[in-house]
């Protein structure tokens, strides 16, 4: 019988962050990213498929996640005034210092509602931090929710 790893040790080895404020109304993207996205529109939505999973209709201030190394199809819609707000965080962590945060993790592709809030001023955070430690600690925070509902792997 597998068991779920003891985790004793996390280390975010790449934390970066965009936005976007423009009129994206039906652009479309097809992609796939070699880190774990963490995406919020602010104003505006997306219509999200990822891996084999969707369509999501990701409305204004929800949040999508993507792991790496999956297909995300993303259609893009402004809100009113004809514009699209967004902004993201691309995340990579060790567990362990033997597994990515994905081998272990299993993330919903859509979070609670509950969290819109608190992961808007962590994205915040990331992208526009005082200092370093600002970044770091938002980064880890994020982790801290993206496991809250995830489903732990076992060890492989």
């Amino acid at each position: 019988m597998e068991q779920k790893a003891e985790i004793f040790d996390v280390h975010i080895t790449h934390l970066t962050g965009g936005g976007m404020d423009c009129d994206a109304e039906g652009i479309f993207h097809k992609k796939i990213l070699t880190s774990l996205s963490v995406v919020q529109p602010i104003h505006g939505s997306y219509s999200v498929k990822i891996g084999g999973s969707g369509p999501f209709v990701i409305e204004e201030g929800n949040v999508f996640v993507a792991p790496p190394n999956v297909t995300q199809e993303i259609l893009h819609r402004n809100g009113a005034g004809q514009r699209m707000k967004a902004h993201w965080v691309f995340l990579d962590a060790d567990i362990n210092g033997e597994y990515r945060f994905e081998d272990l993790f299993l993330v919903p592709p859509v979070l609670r509602a509950d969290y819109n809030e608190e992961i808007y001023r962590l994205l915040t955070h990331i992208r526009f931090p005082k200092n370093y430690f600002e970044k770091i600690s938002a980064g880890y925070r994020l982790l801290e929710i993206l496991t809250a509902d995830a489903q732990q792997q076992t060890n492989r």
